[in-house]
């Protein structure tokens, strides 16, 4: 069985943590779990634990820490099951209990994925990964010519529910289930939105801060009032709008459901002057702007 993982699209990601593009960045660690129908039952354990690299043209594979090059052997030629999920994790033994914990940080704030594909024959299997969290993305332009202005955090709070920062989660459906709570959660930045020379052509530059969390929707409890604080490093902004809040009911994607859900991105834009104006409610788009909104391994089985 020879796994050959290419990527549909070339479009780039554009970071590390937040999954923006088509294929993985380079250094990204997948994992990956066979499961033969014919040998093994239930198919949740016995299975090769598969750890993939992709090193920006092509992928090196790892089976229960060995080096196995591209070659799998062993397999029926037929009712595969694979599951797949990002970031790679050396501790998971179980797909259905994958770790998650998001982070505070831009750099730890990590987009997790999950894979699944089931009663596959030989031949060309697409893996198509979906985002297990949830993107809330603020898009800050600054429209004066004053000194540069900082993004140093963003802390959201909702009155009456907690956010979920920790568990484990189902690679084969992206089922949560969470092990730690906190009333509040928040990312630190450090983004800044220098002056520009091309006055007043000021709101050519935009800051955009995007934050992982898990799905918060209307069901879950009924109806809340999101807060979001954005910190600058402008102390009169604090008190000129530095807080946004809406009602997840008042969210809406393009087939009617309401609040902010898995696997989607929605965005707030943000005027800043002398104070600070955002563009109403958060407005659902497509993850991947301009391309299919999952990332796609086709799998190659012999």
């Amino acid at each position: 069985m020879r796994i050959l993982p290419q990527v549909e699209n070339t479009s780039p990601a554009d970071t590390r943590t937040i999954i923006t593009g088509t294929q993985f960045p380079s250094g990204s660690s997948v994992g990956l779990a066979i499961y033969n129908k014919s040998t093994t039952n239930p198919h949740r354990t016995g299975y090769d634990r598969i750890k993939a690299i992709y090193s920006g043209t092509n992928w090196a594979y790892y089976v229960d820490g060995s080096n196995a090059s591209t070659l799998l052997q062993g397999y029926n030629n037929t009712n595969l099951d694979v599951v797949g999920y990002y970031p790679y994790n050396d501790l998971v033994t179980d797909v259905a209990k994958v770790p998650f914990r998001i982070g505070n940080t831009e750099a730890t704030n990590e987009d997790y994925m999950w894979a699944y594909q089931p009663n596959q024959a030989m031949g060309t299997i697409p893996l198509t990964f979906n985002h297990l969290m949830t993107c809330l993305e603020f898009r800050i332009r600054k429209l004066y010519a004053g000194p540069k202005l900082t993004i140093k955090s963003i802390v959201y709070s909702i009155a009456g529910r907690k956010f979920v920062v920790a568990g484990t989660y189902d690679a084969k459906n992206g089922k949560i289930s969470p092990t730690m709570t906190e009333d509040k959660f928040g990312v630190v930045f450090d983004k800044t939105i220098k002056q520009s020379i091309d006055y007043p052509n000021l709101n050519t530059e935009v800051a955009s801060c995007a934050v992982m969390m898990p799905e918060l929707i209307v069901s879950d409890g009924g109806d809340a009032t999101v807060s979001a604080t954005i910190d600058f490093d402008n102390e009169t902004l604090h008190n000129n709008g530095g807080t946004y809040t809406f009602k997840l009911s008042e969210v809406v994607d393009g087939s009617g459901a309401k609040g902010l859900l898995a696997g989607k991105k929605y965005v707030v834009a943000v005027d800043v002057s002398n104070f600070v104006k955002y563009a109403g409610f958060p407005v659902c788009v497509d993850w991947l702007e301009d391309a299919d909104e999952t990332v796609t391994i086709p799998i190659e089985v012999e």
